[in-house]
């Protein structure tokens, strides 16, 4: 069975082991670099356009950087101190800490999760279902999934000016359809702008 790198360069239409090869891929990568470099002075020299490109470019993905875990964030979020701001439109309502409070969370230690949080490409978010009126977690994971779905397909609303931490609560006592939760989020990160 053939190794990954001679697929590729069979793809490539390459005899594998020859400097001609080499210097063939040398020339792809070039062009692919050069592309990057020319869209990047194009961002710089037209920033009006780079907003409408960012809400085109944003990965419609949630990977573990934009789950929100830390605890003492977290906390300070619910605290009895808290200075968070809220939105709320049935059945969601969203939880989150601007700019201004989040340097506040650990004055002494200041860690580096809260400095680079001004570095974040997307904010961190955590979805919260009550156990209190979903007893079965079969019903609260299901909810959490529908809210995931929904804030995935649609936080490019958010663009460049969003909350580094949200929290989105789901409030209602029964289970909603998709399109309610969906059009709910949508609404929640208007408000959020």
């Amino acid at each position: 069975m053939p190794s990954q790198a001679d697929l590729i360069f069979r793809q490539l239409g390459l005899v594998h082991g020859t400097s001609v090869e080499i210097e063939k891929i040398v020339r792809v990568l070039k062009k692919g670099v050069v592309r990057a470099l020319e869209n990047a002075q194009n961002i710089i020299k037209h920033p009006k356009n780079a907003k409408k490109n960012n809400l085109m470019n944003i990965k419609q993905t949630f990977p573990k950087s934009e789950h929100l875990c830390s605890k003492k964030i977290i906390g300070s979020m619910f605290g009895k101190t808290s200075q968070a701001q809220s939105a709320f439109v049935f059945p969601i309502k969203a939880v989150y800490l601007t700019d201004n409070e989040e340097l506040i969370i650990d004055n002494e230690k200041k860690t580096s999760s809260i400095i680079n949080s001004s570095l974040l490409t997307a904010p961190q978010v955590l979805f919260s279902v009550s156990k209190r009126s979903f007893k079965r977690a079969v019903d609260r994971n299901l909810i959490r999934r529908r809210i995931k779905e929904a804030y995935r397909l649609n936080k490019s609303f958010l663009a460049n000016n969003f909350p580094p931490y949200i929290a989105f609560i789901y409030v209602a006592k029964e289970i909603l359809p998709y399109q309610n939760i969906e059009k709910s989020i949508k609404s929640v990160l208007k408000k959020l702008k």
